[in-house]
Order: structure tokens, then C-alpha cells, then sequence
């Protein structure tokens, strides 16, 4: 395993917010074999997103750095909780990425429109993790290329 170096914001979260809990642990195990420190909190809908964030906006806890994102969750339409990450100055660094198994011009539009930085497919590969890597710990999209990749968990 590459050996990132300690950043900063280590002690920041990652969210994962997909229903399908084996897309949510392959993410997981993506960030973890590329070193990634950062702690992971998984939610299942948009609603419980939505809270979280408001929750977050009102205390002193740190804050998440990055938001990976499945617009179909149950709940609120997956893309309102960047809508309301974008309301909440505290979230304004945070980088977003939408997972999606599906990538339509109209999606990626929309995406596009609300700040996203990156339109994956499910199960994303550590290459096509790179630039979130890269802004997490500074490992080059290279480093990252190179490694092995895990399987990937079939959608159900």
C-alpha cells in the first residue's frame, strides 16, 4: 500500500451516501487501499444527508472534505443534498463526486451545474479516483495508477 503522507485535514470525513451498502464498502476499500486515512460515514438516504449537514453546519466538529454521491437514493433527490451543501458556508471546500451507474449527458449536465468536480461509475477503479486522491493526500494520479486493482463487488 502506498503510504500517504499525514495531511491536514486527516481528521475531516469522507461521506459516502449510496442505499446499496456493497457499492458503499467497495468505495470504502478503494480509499483504504490507496491509503486514505480519513474516517468513511455512509448514509443510505438523501434525507439523513440532509440533516447531517445542517447538524454539521452548527457545531465545531470537522468539517467533510469530501462527498461522494449516488443521485438515487431514497429519500430526498440526490442531488438536494449538494444544494444544501452549497447553502452551508462551513461545506464550501468540500469536493463532490457523484457515483452513478449511469452517465447521460443530462446527469453529467446537471452535475456540472451544481459545482460537481466528478462524474464516476459505480464501482470506480483507484485511476478514476485520482483527482479526489490528489486532493485528499497529494498522491499523484500515477502512483495511483499503478497499483493493483481489488475486484469489483457485481451490482445486485
Amino acid at each position: 500500500m502506498l503510504e500517504a503522507p499525514r495531511s491536514p485535514g486527516e481528521k475531516q470525513p469522507i461521506i459516502v451516501a449510496d442505499a446499496d451498502e456493497e457499492n458503499a464498502r467497495h468505495l470504502e476499500r478503494q480509499l483504504r487501499r490507496a491509503g486514505v486515512k480519513n474516517p468513511v460515514v455512509r448514509f443510505s438516504s438523501g434525507d439523513d444527508l440532509g440533516v447531517f449537514f445542517v447538524e454539521t453546519a452548527l457545531n465545531d466538529d470537522p468539517k467533510p472534505c469530501v462527498l461522494f454521491l449516488d443521485p438515487r437514493m431514497p429519500g430526498a433527490n440526490g442531488y438536494d443534498p449538494i444544494r444544501w451543501a452549497k447553502r452551508e458556508t462551513c461545506l464550501n471546500g468540500m469536493k463532490m463526486a457523484i457515483l452513478s451507474f449511469t452517465e447521460t449527458p443530462e446527469e453529467i449536465a446537471s452535475a456540472s451545474e451544481l459545482g460537481v468536480q466528478l462524474f464516476l461509475k459505480k464501482h470506480p477503479d483507484l485511476t478514476s479516483l485520482a483527482p479526489i486522491l490528489e486532493h485528499l493526500q497529494g498522491v499523484r494520479p500515477a502512483e495511483v495508477a499503478s497499483k493493483t486493482e481489488l475486484p469489483v463487488v457485481p451490482a445486485k
